[in-house]
């Protein structure tokens, strides 16, 4: 089973406010998240992506 995240260890481990993760979700510019419960959770897949076509 992929690894999750949650935004609280991804802020952490890319050293930014969890409020720009949530800013970029709301621009649609994040990672591709899943909602369970009130929490979001971003697979270790999809960040990796997002975070290649950031670097681009």
């Amino acid at each position: 089973m992929e690894k999750h995240y949650s935004y609280t260890e991804i802020a952490e481990m890319l050293k930014v406010p969890i409020s720009t993760l949530y800013l970029f979700k709301k621009e649609g510019t994040g990672p591709h998240t899943l909602r369970v419960g009130r929490h979001f959770r971003v697979s270790e897949s999809d960040l990796k992506d997002w975070l290649l076509k950031r670097r681009d």
